[in-house]
């Protein structure tokens, strides 16, 4: 974890951060990595989960070096922040704790077309709102 809190000091929270326009899912990642840096783990796996469900995944297969990693201020004259790194270990966390809220069904069920990231990510979203 030594080297995953070290990553996450790197961040400059950057008043318009790069990093965070350059996420297709706008991955709010100053706040995520303040979070990380004050011990509330949980909170800011919440943060990644309410944004993107499929945050342990996008940990992994993003294309980084296009996207958050590729936009980060500090790449312009050394090393990016490896966001992801610090991503993949507080949702990796997250999942492994997360205790699913009591969800009151709707009583309607609906369809998903599509298995890819946005079909599962709607199904996830449906599903905390009570949808079958």
């Amino acid at each position: 974890m030594s080297t995953i809190k070290s990553e996450a000091q790197r961040c400059l929270k950057c008043k318009v951060p790069g990093c965070a326009k350059g996420c297709p899912v706008q991955t709010p990642v100053p706040e995520v990595l303040t979070l990380f840096l004050e011990g509330k783990l949980r909170e800011a796996g919440e943060l990644l989960f309410n944004n993107n469900p499929l945050s342990a995944v996008t940990s992994i297969i993003c294309p980084h070096d296009r996207n958050c990693k590729g936009h980060c201020i500090l790449g312009k004259k050394s090393q990016p922040v490896e966001f992801y790194k610090v991503e993949q270990y507080i949702s990796r966390f997250y999942l492994e704790t997360y205790q699913p809220p009591k969800i009151q069904k709707s009583g309607k069920k609906v369809g998903v077309v599509g298995a890819g990231p946005a079909g599962i990510t709607m199904s996830i979203i449906l599903a905390l709102k009570g949808y079958q």
